[in-house]
């Protein structure tokens, strides 16, 4: 790899949300990584969704790791009320540090990653790349697994994408203010449809679970920025992917 050694300077901050089961594997290597991070560049939240978590082992091993009340969850069903819970306590944690730091003004990034993951770059290199800007960023899947419906006559998307995003802080504060109940037992969650066409109707979108529709791929995305329609009076609109969806 092609390092860059300069010193680290202070851009932002980022936060590195965890979501594990009954145990957070490769400790070490992350203990080795967030070591070369200097106290106030990086926070480490774990949510763990078993009561079999090994919290001392994880406490011990990455001392800057702390554990988030464990919310309802659900491989594939739901698995976003836990990245919510995780946003919200990073949120709180940033508003109340803001005021004794002395960089009171800086970019953030949120980030969603399992307990089996690996970093493969040093913390610096992580660190630079990811607060060059104050994007979100999601891998979105081919537009031929979105999934489809017609509301009023028109035409609507659910935008597909892989469950491990990244989010800036304008849209962390969206997703954890929007997303408020948990998905139901009978796989069905909402969201509020957006857009001029719909400004002013509460009309709301039930997705069904199915086996490839996992709410963690598709329920982050639409509820920060809506579903995806044909036409400008009902949502973004489709954008070629090398666009931000800002300037669509």
């Amino acid at each position: 790899l092609d390092l860059d050694d300069r010193p680290l300077q202070f851009k932002g901050v980022l936060h590195f949300l965890f979501m594990v089961g009954s145990g957070f594997q490769h400790v070490e290597v992350w203990n080795e990584f967030f070591s070369e991070a200097p106290p106030g560049y990086a926070t480490v939240w774990v949510h763990c969704s078993s009561d079999d978590c090994d919290l001392k082992r994880v406490q011990d091993a990455i001392p800057r790791a702390r554990f988030v009340q464990q919310a309802p969850s659900q491989r594939c069903l739901d698995l976003v009320t836990p990245q919510a819970k995780l946003v919200r306590v990073a949120l709180k944690y940033t508003r109340t540090a803001r005021a004794h730091l002395q960089h009171r003004e800086f970019p953030e990034k949120f980030l969603f990653l399992s307990g089996s993951d690996l970093p493969v770059k040093p913390f610096s290199e992580i660190y630079r790349t990811l607060l060059e800007n104050n994007d979100s960023d999601f891998c979105l899947q081919s537009i031929r697994r979105w999934q489809s419906t017609i509301v009023e006559n028109r035409s609507l998307s659910l935008v597909k994408h892989n469950q491990w995003v990244v989010l800036n802080r304008p849209n962390a504060e969206t997703f954890a203010k929007e997303w408020v109940n948990p998905v139901r037992h009978s796989g069905r969650w909402s969201f509020l449809l957006r857009g001029r066409k719909f400004s002013k109707k509460n009309i709301y979108v039930f997705v069904e679970y199915k086996s490839n529709r996992c709410a963690d791929e598709f329920a982050v995305f639409a509820t920060i920025f809506g579903i995806v329609g044909e036409h400008p009076d009902v949502g973004l609109g489709y954008c070629p992917l090398s666009q931000k969806l800002s300037t669509c």
